[in-house]
């Protein structure tokens, strides 16, 4: 299901970050129709507040839960360097990583164990040891690519959310938008 989450996530980007930035202004409204962004749509929304600059402020969501929701995530932290989340994130590394911005290889490292722990946490333990012991190892070098490669930066997140496609299941979605040069420029 990752990959769905992650074409949601960019179908919501370009319906709603891309034609709701005012350049004038260097401002986002992003419109009340919406109810929940997922964590692909989080973590483009922050990879292009970070490319465009846009000022704390001057992203406006489109409801109070979903403004709750991304400072329970971080997104402030991520985006302008400080946390205004008052509360205490108990499901940290259990249903959820916060948004996480791979700038340095501490925060990769960081981001790779808090969403390794989730990974972990989504799984019954001796189930599917070796599969999860693969998915892990591909997190890291996912966020390793980022930094070491991309000769810029990006950003992260996990969470557990109740999947639209079976009856009820719950499913983990891993998110990764990374702003760097791609592989064709690195190679050139």
């Amino acid at each position: 299901m990752p990959a769905i989450g992650l074409l949601e996530g960019l179908a919501e980007y370009n319906n709603t970050v891309v034609s709701c930035y005012d350049l004038d202004s260097n401002s986002l409204i992003l419109p009340k129709h919406h109810t929940h962004y997922s964590p692909g749509y989080f973590a483009l929304l922050a990879a292009f507040a970070k490319e465009k600059v846009i000022p704390e402020g001057n992203i406006i969501f489109s409801s109070d839960s979903i403004q709750e929701y991304a400072e329970a995530i971080g997104f402030s932290k991520a985006v302008w360097g400080h946390d205004v989340y008052p509360r205490q994130r108990v499901n940290d590394g259990k249903n959820y990583s916060p948004l996480v911005h791979l700038n340095e290889e501490g925060a990769t490292d960081r981001a790779s164990e808090t969403i390794n722990n989730c990974i972990r946490h989504f799984f019954k333990q001796g189930v599917h040891d070796a599969f999860v012991n693969e998915l892990c190892d591909v997190v890291g070098d996912l966020h390793s690519n980022v930094w070491a490669h991309g000769k810029k930066s990006g950003f992260s997140m996990a969470q557990k959310i109740r999947d639209i496609y079976s009856k009820g299941e719950y499913c983990l979605e891993f998110a990764l938008a990374d702003h760097g040069m791609g592989f064709l420029r690195e190679l050139k």
